[in-house]
């Protein structure tokens, strides 16, 4: 039987090494535990029948995509006396495991687990008073489903808990170590197991570079309307920044979320002829690389400094949508000197109790587009993108864009688009936004121009954007909701060439 399992898990682990375009990790961990039988071996004494073992050993696994396959071994010991008789429990274990991870996060795991286990066991049986000691052994073979729970740091390391039943397929039959007699001693091998798991996590797939290496230099104004795609650094963070070259101002584009991408390209195409237009995936989206895990306002703050200095600017315009206008209200109001204008279309509210105003109403117009089926399934897949899923949040936003589009003309998006969203940016963005001091506005000696969509994500919280900035331009885009440029482009059209005289 265990040669059947070590040719099974080679079989399963050529096959892993030959599957192209998963996630590949090795795990490698230590295992800490307690074991429990639910039937014990009295052997003719009067001992307490079952004995609570402590476990120590080790265990090795690969991670495709979402399946796990690996290896455990540990051994367990125990004993149990009184004034007649000493019962000593020895047990090794190997086991053959195979998981799936139902959250596939960064941060988190929760792992239903099925194992294949091999355990050979050994009883010392002492009898104090006739100094007389016997041996009993015996080998059995089982089933352990169990459930882990697993909780990873951005270095890779990691801890678990794991929760289990070990259920033999057979009772073990228990042999004399003497004369190797079959004893007529028997117990059902059944036991309840609680383990703790300390470890490393290596990523096995190497991630290919799409971006081109940035250049130190910056890139020199020219009638030239070429795109170029840079990495432009930012300490520990790369941001994947698209530029459209022109000898005029500069228009730097903010993107809604946080952690959505979007290339605004409907924008880009109506300025970049009189301006030169710059967008950029925002950290922690994409290939915008955040490797510090640094969310807080101050870093994305120098996001847009960093971009500054990589072109040589000493201000610019900015145009944000959604939580992009928010993001450009916090920016203009630590560096007021930089920004020439302002565009705001359909921006968050604010920070703090503000922005939790703003994602109440975002959750009552979801619901309100939703089936009752599709609602449950957002709750869910909120929850568990909390918890760090990636796919979680992914099936959640193709959700709430279809209910930003349903009652206008259709946008489809990629796999490729949605595979770019990551549970950390937003998970850490939104907790940094809610701690963030409440916004005053700033000088309005430059033009800022607010929109919104006549059938907006937001209701009363849009008085609050519009309060902070008294002198600014208001416009209600008529027949549009949360995205003005798809619901009604010919309209947008014409805010934008008015306010950026084109």
């Amino acid at each position: 039987m265990m040669k059947q399992i070590i040719f099974l898990s080679l079989l399963l682990t050529i096959f892993i090494q030959s599957i192209n375009g998963q996630e590949r990790y090795q795990h490698l961990y230590a295992i800490i535990g307690i074991e429990y039988p639910t039937e014990g071996f009295a052997f003719n004494t009067n001992l307490d029948d079952r004995i609570l073992m402590n476990s120590l050993g080790a265990g090795s696994s690969y991670q495709f995509g979402r399946f796990q396959i690996g290896t455990e071994f540990y051994n367990a010991n125990g004993d149990i006396s009184n004034e007649r008789f000493k019962i000593e429990y020895k047990k090794f274990s190997s086991t053959l495991i195979l998981g799936y991870d139902l959250l596939e996060s960064e941060n988190w795991a929760i792992n239903p687990i099925l194992g294949l286990s091999r355990s050979q066991s050994q009883v010392n049986l002492h009898h104090k008073q006739a100094f007389l000691s016997f041996q009993y052994n015996s080998i059995r073979y089982g089933l352990s489903p169990a459930l882990r729970l697993t909780k990873y740091n951005p270095n890779g390391q990691f801890w678990g808990m794991k929760l289990g039943y070990n259920y033999a397929l057979s009772p073990p039959n228990w042999q004399n170590g003497i004369d190797n007699e079959l004893s007529p001693y028997r117990e059902s091998g059944n036991s309840f197991f609680l383990q703790l798991t300390f470890g490393g996590r290596i990523n096995l797939k190497k991630t290919k570079e799409t971006m081109l290496e940035h250049s130190f230099s910056p890139l020199q104004a020219s009638g030239n309307k070429t795109m170029q795609t840079v990495a432009i650094p930012n300490g520990e963070t790369t941001l994947q920044t698209t530029i459209y070259p022109n000898n005029k101002e500069t228009v730097i584009l903010l993107h809604g979320g946080p952690g959505v991408p979007d290339n605004l390209l409907p924008i880009v195409n109506a300025l970049k002829n009189d301006y030169q237009v710059v967008t950029f995936l925002q950290r922690g989206v994409g290939q915008s690389k955040c490797k510090n895990g640094d969310y807080s306002m101050d870093a994305y703050i120098s996001d847009i400094d960093a971009i500054a200095a990589f072109l040589e600017l000493d201000s610019f315009h900015l145009f944000g949508h959604s939580w992009g206008g928010l993001y450009a209200q916090i920016f203009s109001e630590r560096r007021p000197e930089k920004v020439q204008s302002l565009l705001l279309c359909s921006p968050s509210a604010g920070t703090g109790k503000d922005w939790t105003q703003t994602q109440k109403e975002v959750m009552k117009f979801n619901k309100a587009m939703s089936s009752k089926k599709e609602w449950l399934a957002m709750g869910w897949n909120s929850m568990i993108g909390l918890l760090g899923s990636d796919k979680a949040y992914q099936k959640l936003f193709a959700q709430v864009l279809k209910n930003y589009h349903k009652e206008y003309e259709k946008v489809d998006f990629s796999a490729e688009y949605f595979s770019q969203i990551h549970a950390k940016p937003i998970n850490r963005t939104i907790k940094n936004i809610k701690k963030y001091p409440t916004l005053k506005g700033f000088r309005e000696s430059i033009p800022v121009l607010i929109t919104f969509g006549q059938n907006d994500i937001y209701g009363d919280s849009q008085a609050k954007s519009l309060a902070r900035f008294p002198s600014a331009q208001q416009i209600i885009i008529p027949n549009s909701g949360h995205i003005p440029w798809v619901h009604n482009p010919n309209y947008f059209q014409q805010v934008l060439t008015k306010f950026y005289h084109l």
